[in-house]
């Protein structure tokens, strides 16, 4: 009985495990609650969403506290004493076995406001000591801003132990070899993030990450790129249901020659920010009609009749869009969209071409909606095109789901926006059951905007 009452807690805690100040409240009702939530509370300890000061030296105290004596002598020899209790002695649990996801940055930020710059190393050196000896991690996280043969050092340290990592993430500024080997000796990797800090055309390292993911074909499921492919390493990689891919550097952008006919029989989410039409097109017609989120982002806001086409023609299970449309007959062929993709639930619409007509967009929607669509965005860069044509079709919407509303205007203009938001507010009941606003061309950001989590 004591065993089935553990299990019940367990999944309770886990619809929990996000909220932090319940999951502490846990730890005080009695041993088998305690023993139960603190797994789940230690598995990602650095969050920064609750790391203060005080909490950040109760912390680096609780894992430096898993040290050997011999250890923290050694650290006091080097000037390092941040113990709070001074006499040697093992924690109620071992904390560590519980770490599953390392965050460097977080733990960056908590040994710098808590050790002097000159012995950040030792620490770190000490830390990942523990986790090596204590515990297998299944996600890792780097922004490597800081001395390559540093980091090289840590992830060669991680690979040692850790080859069963599920989840990577690397913001890339510099070559550090570190990480392929990392990848290469992974036997469960589904999914990795490559994210590009800022321009370094550097195609021989880019090169030897792309070749370290096909020693993963078989279990990488989820992929982040933000650059060209420049070998044809991806056409290995069958069994991706995601892929997002987004052309940071701009550089010799004519050549897309390794993404022109790959073939993603599963692929299921097709995130791609400038990247060309017709290579968006390909990829849309070579995923087995299994497509059920796709978006689409373009600094130059150019689609084609050929790309909206591909959308309804193959993606019958279709969800989620986020598509920019210019002209009156993109508006034509998206119609073709509501009508055939009939699974659709979110969409995202870019209008902020002067050419883009939301009097007649409106029109289409209004008349071809599917029955499932109810969460909307819109993007504009003048109030005055969309006003009067969104609370016609607001006011037209009083019979339906009510819809989860959200507006982008690019360019602000207070007080035509207040009226709009007002007039909005006006018809809320019974068609909209959540509405916001933001301004700014940052939020047109390549994700999906939160409103399209809500349920």
């Amino acid at each position: 009985m004591v065993n089935v009452n553990e299990n019940v807690i367990f999944l309770i805690l886990k619809e929990l495990e996000n909220d932090n100040q319940t999951l502490f409240s846990c730890l005080l009702v009695n041993k088998i609650w305690c023993g139960t939530t603190v797994p789940i509370l230690w598995k990602n300890p650095l969050k920064k969403s609750y790391l203060t000061k005080v909490t950040s030296d109760i912390l680096l105290n609780v894992i430096l506290s898993h040290s050997s004596e011999e250890s923290r002598n050694n650290l006091k020899n080097q000037g390092i004493d941040l113990f709070i209790i001074k006499k040697y002695k093992l924690p109620l649990f071992n904390y560590i076995s519980f770490w599953k996801h390392l965050n460097d940055h977080f733990l960056d930020f908590l040994l710098r406001i808590n050790i002097e710059k000159s012995k950040i190393t030792i620490v770190r050196n000490e830390i990942l000591n523990l986790i090596n000896a204590n515990t297998e991690i299944i996600s890792i996280s780097f922004q490597l801003f800081t001395n390559c043969s540093i980091v090289s050092n840590i992830l060669e340290r991680l690979t040692i132990k850790n080859t069963l990592i599920k989840k990577l993430r690397f913001v890339i500024n510099e070559n550090v070899p570190g990480i392929t080997r990392l990848i290469e000796v992974q036997k469960n990797l589904k999914e990795v993030n490559f994210f590009c800090g800022y321009i370094s055309d550097n195609a021989t390292y880019r090169k030897t990450l792309e070749e370290s993911l096909t020693q993963c074909a078989d279990t990488l499921q989820y992929l982040r790129i933000e650059w060209k492919p420049i070998t044809n390493h991806l056409s290995n990689l069958v069994n991706l249901v995601s892929l997002k891919i987004k052309d940071s550097y701009k550089m010799n952008s004519t050549n897309w020659s390794y993404l022109r006919n790959l073939s993603l029989p599963h692929l299921k989410f097709l995130n791609a920010c400038d990247i060309p039409v017709y290579i968006i097109t390909s990829l849309i017609k070579n995923a087995n009609g299994n497509l059920s989120e796709i978006n689409i982002l373009n600094e130059n806001g150019y689609v084609d009749e050929k790309l909206i086409r591909a959308i309804y023609q193959n993606c019958p299970n279709l969800s989620y869009l986020r598509l920019q449309l210019i002209c009156h007959n993109d508006i034509l062929e998206f119609e073709n969209i509501l009508i055939n993709c009939r699974f659709l639930t979110g969409l995202e619409i870019i209008g902020t071409s002067d050419r883009f007509n939301w009097d007649e967009f409106f029109i289409v929607l209004e008349r071809s909606s599917p029955i499932n669509l109810f969460k909307f965005g819109f993007y504009y860069n003048n109030v005055t095109s969309i006003h009067q044509p969104i609370i016609s079709f607001i006011s037209k919407w009083m019979n339906r789901q009510p819809m989860i509303l959200q507006t982008v205007s690019i360019r602000y203009k207070p007080q035509l926006q207040e009226i709009l938001e007002t007039q909005i507010q006006s018809h809320k009941e019974g068609a909209i059951k959540k509405y916001s606003h933001y301004c700014g061309a940052m939020y047109l950001l390549w994700s999906w905007s939160l409103f399209l989590d809500t349920n």
